[in-house]
């Protein structure tokens, strides 16, 4: 059995680790030149022709930059929603074993946490091209629409 103060220190290491890992991204975010990233996205091979045509290109980008900014928080609930069903089952099954065994709740935590993110590192080819290929279809449209 934990005691309150153990509980204390070790939410404590889970909400310090958490501060680090998103300062961390967020200077990692503000170092990317953000111009040749988006260059490199809109010159991707799969998206390099779109939104070319002569007569309906701007207007296409258009369409889908508004698609993209009326559906995009509806789709980021939705992918959070997923992943808090994802962790709920591998949580729900290890922390439970894990206090029968007597290891800490954030011992498990981080467990659970490290194999889902090699199982996403891992599966990567099947997420990363499409992702890729979405990124650049919206850079090649907000190039086209600011032109």
């Amino acid at each position: 059995m934990e005691t309150p103060s153990s509980t204390a220190w070790s939410q404590r290491l889970v909400n310090y680790s958490l501060g680090i890992v998103i300062g961390i991204a967020l200077v990692a975010i503000a170092w990317v030149p953000v111009r040749e990233a988006v260059l490199w996205l809109a010159n991707l091979p799969e998206v390099e022709h779109a939104f070319r045509d002569p007569v309906y290109g701007r207007q296409d980008a258009m369409i889908s930059l508004g698609s993209f900014l009326l559906l995009s928080p509806l789709a980021v609930l939705l992918i959070l929603w997923a992943l808090a069903f994802i962790y709920a089952l591998p949580a729900g099954v290890l922390l439970p074993l894990g206090r029968r065994v007597g290891i800490p709740e954030w011992i498990s935590s981080i467990i659970v946490i490290a194999f889902s993110a090699t199982v996403v590192y891992t599966q990567s080819s099947l997420w990363l091209s499409p992702c890729l290929w979405g990124l650049g279809l919206l850079a090649r449209a907000c190039l086209t629409v600011l032109q």
